[in-house]
């Protein structure tokens, strides 16, 4: 799966990408889209979409089960006072 763009006011004329697969072409072309403003068209961008609507109607299910959900984020913690993790 292959693309270009084409551009007009530099030296290179066009731009060419070929992608291993088709979700890192949709990943690409959806990316392009979304800085263009445009609308995601891929099969990727439809399964997303799909996914976070899922969740949101299980999330309004759960405060329908008597599952309080908080209006506000919870509150950002204190940075740590340094960050030398040792596992």
């Amino acid at each position: 799966l292959a693309f270009s763009l084409t551009l007009d006011s530099v030296e290179i004329t066009s731009l060419d990408f070929v992608a291993p697969d088709e979700e890192v072409f949709d990943y690409w072309t959806d990316g392009i889209n979304a800085l263009l403003g445009n609308k995601m068209t891929s099969k990727e961008a439809d399964n997303d979409l799909e996914t976070l609507l899922s969740m949101e109607i299980k999330i309004r299910l759960l405060d329908a089960e008597g599952v309080e959900i908080p209006h506000h984020p919870p509150e950002v913690p204190e940075e740590p006072r340094n960050y030398d993790f040792n596992f």
